[in-house]
């Protein structure tokens, strides 16, 4: 869809005359233009703050669960799934261990937010998760698909973290 238009780089105050955009740009580009969006992700870093760059944008009454052939391929039906080592924060941890209770972890409004928005993903199985807790899991990768179809996919330096959507220097492309 975008193959080749410009490279992520979060670096979006630079004014050099070039296109610097975040994965949160591209992530809300593809999401606003799925008609059934799927997003997969392989990160060696997940953190709630990450997730929470995606808080405003997704509309959970937009997701949809994947049809018979998407939960045979992925052994889910769940339209966001996450593939993440297991080097995390306490906070992201507990949450992802009681997601029943992960509010009781918050430590400020935004992630009591993105908490309670993570535990209702979970609770309508909309996101499953995917630990590689044997070895370090070391990749950022991003999918993007609209139904079984994958419409691009991002390789790059970017975690799924809030500084690694859209703060450290990052080099992503497609």
């Amino acid at each position: 869809m975008y193959l080749l238009s410009r490279i992520v780089d979060n670096q979006k105050n630079l004014q050099d005359g070039l296109v610097h955009v975040n994965m949160v740009d591209i992530f809300k580009e593809y999401y606003d233009d799925a008609e059934d969006f799927k997003f997969h992700v392989g990160s060696g870093f997940f953190f709630l703050d990450g997730f929470g760059e995606f808080y405003d944008l997704i509309d959970i009454d937009k997701l949809n669960l994947g049809s018979d052939s998407y939960e045979k391929y992925w052994n889910t039906r769940a339209p966001i799934l996450v593939m993440m080592g297991k080097e995390t924060n306490k906070t992201t941890k507990e949450s992802l261990l009681d997601a029943a209770n992960m509010v009781k972890y918050a430590l400020n409004t935004h992630e009591k937010q993105y908490m309670e928005f993570l535990e209702d993903l979970i609770n309508k199985g909309l996101i499953k998760f995917k630990v590689f807790t044997d070895q370090r899991f070391h990749a950022k990768i991003y999918f993007f698909y609209d139904g079984l179809s994958i419409d691009d996919v991002y390789v790059g330096s970017a975690n799924l973290t809030s500084a690694g959507l859209t703060r450290n220097i990052e080099l992503t492309a497609v």
